[in-house]
């Protein structure tokens, strides 16, 4: 299985690959009666190392282009990943991506955001944005009124606060994406796999909100 650095979902540690994700996936594994082994991949390589069938599994994000005719992904949902708005002095209850075009972002280098990054970077749609590499640059932006707005994950958030107390920051829930198993096509047995790895998890919820 693929993993990659976005911490805390997974990482690579001294102590070997940790995070949320990491730990779910050792749990299915070890449930559907795998052993899975964790191969660290820099992000930008991982789709195309899962589609080459260079590693088999990945469980995160599946919406990547190289996926598409390269993969098998599954229907249930591992875990979701709540994007949030993030602010200093107004709560940002957008719903919808063009709903922020009228406030200037801040956008974390690297993160794809379920596509929306492509979007929000695209000089056609005329976002008004600003790229940062760290959370204390975000802040900093925030605190000084150059941005209106950061989008960021609740738990990358939350693990950040803990360590660097800051004021109280305003959040809302933007979007919540769901975390799926996909599977290399390459894969020997790749469906049988899927299946297993699949029939740990609950059943989706019909109709459910």
């Amino acid at each position: 299985m693929a993993y990659t650095d976005f911490p805390p979902f997974q990482e690579e540690t001294p102590q070997g690959p940790r995070g949320i994700i990491v730990d779910q996936a050792k749990k299915i594994a070890e449930q559907a009666g795998y052993e899975v082994e964790m191969i660290h991949v820099p992000f930008k390589r991982m789709q195309s190392e899962l589609a080459s069938g260079n590693v088999d599994i990945w469980i995160g994000l599946t919406h990547y282009k190289e996926f598409k005719g390269n993969t098998l992904i599954g229907r249930k949902t591992v875990l979701s990943l709540e994007l949030m708005t993030y602010s200093m002095n107004q709560e940002i209850m957008a719903k919808d991506l063009s709903e922020l075009k009228k406030y200037r972002l801040i956008t974390f280098y690297g993160y794809t955001y379920g596509g929306l990054a492509d979007e929000i970077h695209d000089p056609k749609n005329h976002f008004n944005f600003i790229e940062v590499k760290d959370n204390d640059q975000a802040l900093h932006l925030l605190k000084s009124r150059r941005a209106d707005v950061f989008l960021n994950y609740r738990p990358v958030m939350e693990t950040w606060l803990k360590d660097s107390p800051q004021p109280q920051l305003k959040s809302h829930l933007f979007k919540a994406f769901q975390a799926h198993i996909a599977v290399s096509q390459k894969t020997p047995d790749g469906p049988e796999i899927l299946k297993n790895l699949e029939q740990v998890l609950p059943s989706p919820v019909a109709n459910a909100p």
